[in-house]
C-alpha cells in the first residue's frame, strides 16, 4: 500500500481539484494520506436515502468543486448516485470499499484500482 500512496502522492499534490463525491464517507484514511477531500452521499454508518436538503448540498459542491464523477460502491445501490450524476450531467464510476469483493481482488489491487480511478476523475 505504501507503494501506492508513494506513487501516487505526487500525482495528485500537482491537481488544482482534489474534490470527489462517494456513497458513503469511506476513504478518510485515503484522503488524508493524498491530501483529498470526499464528500458523501452518506455518512459511513447511515442507511436509507439521504434526505433532499442532501441532495441540494451535494448538487451544490459537486458543481462548486467541479466534480465530474461520482462513485458508486459495488455492494451498494448505485440509484441515488446516479442521480446525482445526472442531476449535474456527470457520470458514476465503480469504486470498492474493504467489504466489497466479489471479484476477488486483494486489498492492495482493490486500493490501487481505487486510487488510479480517483486520480483519472480528477485529471
Amino acid at each position: 500500500m505504501n507503494d501506492i500512496l508513494n506513487t501516487y502522492k505526487q500525482k495528485f499534490d500537482e491537481l488544482s481539484n482534489k474534490s470527489f463525491v462517494t456513497g458513503h464517507a469511506t476513504f478518510g484514511y485515503l484522503c488524508k494520506d493524498l491530501g483529498l477531500e470526499q464528500n458523501s452521499i452518506e455518512d459511513v454508518f447511515a442507511e436509507g436515502e439521504p434526505s433532499p436538503k442532501k441532495l441540494e448540498e451535494l448538487v451544490s459542491y459537486v458543481k462548486k468543486n467541479n466534480v465530474k464523477v461520482i462513485f458508486t460502491e459495488t455492494l451498494v445501490s448505485p440509484e441515488i448516485s446516479e442521480t446525482l450524476a445526472r442531476e449535474v450531467k456527470g457520470k458514476t464510476e465503480k469504486i470498492y470499499t474493504l467489504h466489497s469483493n466479489e471479484e476477488s481482488k486483494t486489498f492492495v489491487e482493490a486500493m490501487k484500482y481505487n486510487v488510479e480511478t480517483i486520480y483519472n476523475s480528477l485529471k
